[in-house]
């Protein structure tokens, strides 16, 4: 495993019984029943300069101006006024990330080689590093881009409860709350408040979820049907799979992933961040990528794992790929390496297996393999033994 002295672990547990305490108790909190979730109220009038929870969905937006084509955030709260810079926000697909790469490679990135390590890292920290100006960093997310910590909370309740669920994909999101107001509220021009972003629905069309009703999306969870359904759609996929492949692929091409490509971290526009090559001026950015998996672990309705294998790992595939086709365009585009930080997306919680996850990122470590990026898989402790076997570091 890469040792790098600069990036820092913070354990960090999945979603258990008590995270959906502490949620549940942020919400009493919002009604004036209790005081426990003070605290963690109150990062969003910190930054943005107001309280969220008191507020309706409509005000939150009024209380904000898009600027220079919805890539500046304004706070027009009279407690701050201050201006993020978010980037440009958009839900490509694989094949539309595809279509952005040369179709041969050049003699320069014939040359070039991708590199892969395991660390252990806090992804706040990884976020926060000067060194990491310009990387890409895996979100785990739903499929609507945002952090809901179960299906049945929705856009309307906020970000501010994000600070309670110490999982990965929060993380990343208030390590740029700018740009996470901005998914919730603003994304598509009017926000998700009555609208949602549905990554999975175009591969879905052409599934034809939306006549058979293999799922249904809920504030960004893809919920089976029922076990027949799932049962019917596995057998497709990898009939698919085995007699025409070329099909199956094109599906999975369909899929999307959120981008937030060049965002800026934590604090406002115009601050500056060191580097080794010195002081850089402006704000310290990343790009983040939102990526979902199955909730296989939320349903009861599947009778065997098999049955949502096919479509589960068709999804880890796509998230995967999607990833290291953002991080192969910044390369080309910059002509320098990028770093990239992947993360476990569906495992834990999620209950995705962990072959599947590891098969999907040994399939676009080789996709990608003639691109310019270090590619980091990030555990959060040890890395566990047959991750490391599995996928072995590239050097």
């Amino acid at each position: 495993m890469k040792n790098l002295s600069s990036f820092l672990f913070l354990s960090s547990s999945p979603i258990t019984q008590e995270c959906f305490i502490i949620a549940n108790s942020c919400r009493l909190f919002r009604k004036g029943m209790g005081s426990m979730c003070a605290k963690r109220s109150t990062w969003f009038e910190e930054i943005f300069g107001f309280p969220e929870h008191k507020c309706t969905y409509e005000q939150v937006r009024s209380q904000f101006r898009l600027d220079q084509n919805d890539t500046v955030l304004t706070s027009l709260a009279i407690n701050c006024g201050r201006s993020f810079y978010i980037g440009k926000f958009e839900t490509p697909s694989v094949e539309e990330l595809q279509s952005r790469l040369p179709s041969t490679k050049n003699p320069e990135q014939a040359r070039a080689r991708l590199s892969f390590f395991h660390i252990s890292a806090d992804v706040s920290d990884l976020h926060k590093n000067p060194n990491n100006y310009g990387a890409v960093i895996q979100a785990a997310s739903q499929f609507n881009c945002l952090e809901m910590v179960s299906p049945h909370v929705t856009p309307r309740d906020g970000i501010t409860d994000y600070i309670s669920d110490r999982t990965q994909g929060p993380a990343c999101a208030l390590a740029c709350p700018a740009a996470t107001l901005y998914r919730n509220y603003f994304a598509n021009g009017t926000g998700q408040g009555d609208e949602q972003i549905d990554c999975l629905k175009d591969a879905g069309d052409v599934m034809g979820n939306q006549d058979n009703k293999y799922w249904i999306m809920k504030n960004g969870y893809a919920l089976p049907t029922s076990a027949a359904k799932m049962k019917e759609l596995g057998a497709r996929l990898r009939s698919q799979m085995d007699t025409r492949p070329s099909d199956y692929h094109s599906t999975l091409a369909k899929l999307r992933v959120g981008v937030q490509w060049n965002t800026e971290v934590g604090g406002s526009a115009g601050e500056s961040s060191s580097s080794k090559t010195g002081r850089r001026k402006g704000p310290q950015c990343v790009t983040q990528v939102y990526c979902s998996a199955l909730p296989i672990a939320y349903t009861n309705t599947i009778e065997s794992i098999a049955d949502i294998e096919p479509l589960a790992r068709m999804v880890l595939d796509a998230t995967y790929d999607a990833t290291l086709g953002v991080a192969a365009i910044l390369s080309i585009e910059r002509k320098q390496r990028v770093n990239v930080f992947l993360t476990k997306v569906g495992g834990g919680v999620f209950g995705n297996r962990d072959e599947w996850i590891t098969d999907a990122i040994k399939k676009s470590l080789q996709k990608y393999s003639f691109y310019r990026l270090n590619v980091f898989l990030v555990h959060y402790g040890s890395p566990p033994l047959h991750f490391l076997e599995q996928l072995e570091e590239i050097r």
